[in-house]
């Protein structure tokens, strides 16, 4: 019996993933009436999961316009590669022209994989920002905060408090403490002495850096009436959301480097990311941080 080509089969993918979607969406609206935060969050993420699938497959089902487009760009790089001006500009040795061949050397760490990381911390960079200058300067993005937060309390039922008070203690300071060292003391005994080192030096400087910004912004708590208990400090960033971003990211990075089996990397990150998130949500959902703290 033959088995359907790998063109095929993702085609059948899209589709499948395309009707998942739209589905989602539905079920995305109607939870919105039911008003379970926990179901309309989880339909938030499949959403953007069941998307990155559909685009995926999608690509991988259109063979022959992938074929035509990798060909074109082999010619291209072809007859760059065979133009003069090119070949004399590649010999040359300028400082310049030497440091961004190094930047996009596929082999090296410190190539293009330092390269490609930058740009992303870049970009996430640029996002922190302007979500801070939105919170300092109280813009739009404030009345969207306690609109939701106003929420919350009306929402709330008895299992999904229960359930959050303890994904929300997964991130809080004994917890993290207690898993930084854990994992520097496991790093340590085998023999990983700078990794070791990295963990406890990227969760203190996480710290500080959480401590300064706080302290600099100077947002207040969301009012007592709304949350379920008595938070002290300042209210931006949400502490709880970048201590699981951090640690939990640097145990993901270290659990997926261990593993060369594409589901188990895959079941890591998913993992990893599905954890940050109910985090960051919990917090929302106990009335102590407003929605951009954990953004």
């Amino acid at each position: 019996m033959k088995t359907a080509s790998k063109p095929t089969k993702f085609y059948f993918i899209s589709i499948a993933t395309l009707i998942l979607l739209a589905l989602n969406i539905y079920a995305t609206k109607a939870l919105v009436i039911f008003g379970s935060p926990i179901l309309f969050a989880f339909a938030l993420l499949l959403e953007v999961v069941l998307l990155g699938v559909f685009i995926y497959s999608l690509v991988r089902s259109l063979t022959t316009p992938e074929s035509i487009i990798k060909s074109l760009f082999v010619s291209i790089l072809g007859g760059l590669a065979s133009n003069d001006y090119v070949k004399k500009l590649s010999k040359s040795k300028s400082p310049l022209l030497t440091w961004a061949k190094c930047r996009l050397r596929k082999n090296s760490p410190y190539g293009l994989p330092l390269t490609l990381t930058l740009l992303m911390a870049t970009i996430f960079l640029v996002n922190f920002l302007s979500v801070l200058i939105t919170v300092s300067s109280k813009g739009s993005l404030s009345h969207v905060d306690t609109r939701v937060l106003n929420l919350m309390p009306s929402i709330r039922t008895p299992a999904q408090t229960a359930f959050f008070r303890v994904v929300t203690a997964l991130a809080n300071t004994e917890t993290a403490i207690l898993l930084m060292v854990a994992t520097a003391a496991v790093l340590w005994q085998r023999h990983q002495r700078f990794l070791a080192g990295l963990v406890i030096v990227v969760a203190g400087g996480e710290e500080v850096v959480t401590y300064i910004i706080k302290h600099l912004v100077m947002r207040m708590r969301p009012d007592r009436v709304l949350s379920l208990f008595k938070e002290g400090g300042f209210s931006f960033p949400s502490g709880h959301s970048v201590w699981a971003t951090v640690l939990f990211g640097l145990l993901a990075y270290f659990i997926y480097k261990s593993y060369t089996s594409t589901r188990a990397r895959l079941l890591t990150v998913g993992l990893y990311v599905l954890t940050v998130f109910l985090v960051a949500l919990s917090r929302i959902y106990m009335g102590v941080h407003y929605p951009s703290d954990v953004w």
